[in-house]
């Protein structure tokens, strides 16, 4: 069960290493199931891959679907970290 403060995504496992799983997500907007997508440009699905760090027991194999988990304010210190900061930085530069 997913809590509230917690972001998943469903993907494809593509490659295991020692310390790495590399997961394919696929993320398409709230428009892109509309059964008129076709005819709208508005309408996107974008692939991404994500690192996981592997657990030291797993039994994943390549093309295994798993759920990817992440805590909300995570997401929110790797968007300040990502976005924000450099803007901070940049800003105080000129």
């Amino acid at each position: 069960m997913q809590k509230k403060e917690q972001i998943s995504h469903t993907g494809n496992v593509i490659s295991i290493e020692p310390e790495i799983i590399k997961v394919r997500i696929i993320v398409n907007s709230s428009c892109a199931s509309c059964s008129v997508k076709g005819s709208c440009s508005v309408s996107e699905i974008e692939e991404k891959i994500v690192d996981v760090p592997a657990p030291k027991k797993h039994n994943y194999q390549k093309g295994d679907s798993v759920t990817v988990v992440l805590d909300r304010s995570k997401a929110f210190q790797a968007l300040f970290l990502g976005y924000f900061m450099p803007f901070i930085v940049l800003l105080f530069s000129l």
